[in-house]
């Protein structure tokens, strides 16, 4: 057998795999897109809802987010959830100074303006009563890996943070956090 012929039934096989490969990119792109996606020249935006569980209307899902205080059970902390830019006025005084920590170390990586990065990365991180940092994480991705975490490092180098103020009646305070990299 000649060397040729052995390779044939290869040839053969990549051929009709770049075939179908093909008729695969033919199909329109917007054939049946879910609801929330649009295609606009080769940017594809897709906009994402929040999960909201069916029991739950949206207004009760937001309330939930925004300023959720954890009722004790079993001697558990309190804890509250909040927006940075939220308006809750039981908080406000204490997220200024917090925002205002982390807008003092907060740069845009250098890398990432020059590669043209731009996105929000959403981070949600979690304050003890003693202002401790003991959780962080991004929510929701910017798309860009630096920009990202770029956010978490900021947060990180930010704390440790202000007590949380006695009148809060809290031991935790989670906060959510959108870093706009423009």
């Amino acid at each position: 057998m000649k060397a040729g012929k052995r390779h044939r039934p290869f040839i053969v096989a990549a051929l009709v795999s770049a075939a179908a490969h093909l008729c695969v990119l033919a199909i329109p792109l917007t054939a049946d897109l879910p609801q929330g996606v649009t295609v606009t020249g080769q940017v594809m935006r897709v906009d994402l809802q929040p999960y909201v569980p069916e029991a739950e209307t949206p207004s009760q899902q937001e309330a939930k987010e925004t300023d959720a205080v954890a009722k004790p059970s079993g001697g558990a902390p309190r804890e509250a959830v909040v927006r940075m830019d939220g308006g809750d006025r039981r908080y406000r005084d204490y997220l200024m100074k917090v925002k205002r920590r982390i807008e003092e170390r907060w740069i845009y990586p250098e890398v990432a303006v020059a590669k043209g990065e731009k996105g929000v990365a959403t981070v949600r991180f979690s304050i003890d009563d003693r202002g401790g940092l003991v959780d962080y994480f991004v929510a929701s991705s910017s798309g860009f890996p630096l920009l990202d975490e770029g956010a978490l490092r900021v947060v990180r180098s930010a704390a440790p943070f202000d007590p949380l103020p006695a009148a809060m009646k809290i031991s935790r305070l989670h906060i959510i956090a959108d870093f706009h990299y423009e």
